[in-house]
């Protein structure tokens, strides 16, 4: 029996001050989950279609000139086809759903992915205890819940649009963490003498006073200190859990 699962997620694009920007494309909240490809397959169509015809044609890049020929030449003998009319470049005419979906192709206007995953592997998400928040991705629109198949995932550059997100999120996240906990070594931890060494032998900690202090660099050195600096606290300063793909859409 196959692991595979069929994701549904919605997809962005980069806004220029005039229009979207088709090449400029981000992966957003998941719609939904499907077991069944077909099932997934014929769902993924309608959802293109049905938001192919919620915004105008010419607010997208493909009509401001941003294609290649090739692509405006195959556009303009495909809407010939099947209309019997030339395609004045400025608003979508009415098909049928099979065609208006072959349209959304060859224009690049998908505001869904449809992905295939072995949902054998795990799916991770970041949760803050500090702020009882999951941890979400930095982009130029809307806010996406981070997510991986490993526990790196924060670091991983497919999750981001390009470095500048990818910096923001990850200094963003480091920001929001408590990094100075207070009290006695035996009231942070069910493992002070451990603890004790992991302070002595790191210069990252300090303890001093009832005050643990965790110095942070804002790079994947400084999520690996944390993690182990995790495993001995009875509250952790971040957490990495483990989701199903249905959970990671109700979560989105």
């Amino acid at each position: 029996m196959s692991n595979n699962k069929y994701v549904i997620r919605h997809q962005s694009f980069g806004y220029n001050d005039e229009w979207y920007d088709l090449d400029w494309a981000m992966q957003g909240a998941i719609k939904a989950v499907y077991s069944d490809k077909t099932e997934a397959e014929q769902q993924y169509k309608k959802l293109i279609v049905r938001a192919l015809y919620q915004d105008d044609y010419y607010n997208f890049s493909i009509a401001n000139g941003e294609g290649d020929d090739q692509q405006y030449e195959a556009i303009e003998a495909f809407i010939l086809e099947k209309t019997g009319e030339e395609f004045d470049g400025e608003s979508i005419p009415e098909m049928n759903e099979d065609d208006a979906f072959e349209f959304a192709k060859l224009s690049g206007i998908l505001h869904y992915q449809l992905i295939e995953i072995d949902d054998s592997l795990p799916n991770y998400v970041l949760f803050n205890p500090t702020t009882q928040s999951y941890v979400y991705a930095s982009t130029p629109e809307e806010s996406v819940l981070l997510t991986g198949q490993n526990e790196l995932f924060l670091f991983d550059d497919k999750n981001y649009v390009e470095d500048y997100w990818k910096e923001q999120t990850i200094n963003e996240f480091f920001g929001d963490l408590k990094l100075e906990l207070n009290g006695s070594l035996e009231e942070l931890s069910d493992s002070p003498t451990l603890l004790q060494q992991l302070i002595h032998d790191n210069f990252w900690l300090s303890y001093e006073n009832q005050q643990l202090k965790v110095k942070s660099f804002a790079d994947q050195d400084s999520f690996n200190w944390i993690k182990s600096l995790n495993a001995l606290l009875k509250e952790p300063i971040f957490e990495i859990r483990q989701v199903t793909l249905e959970e990671l859409a109700t979560l989105n």
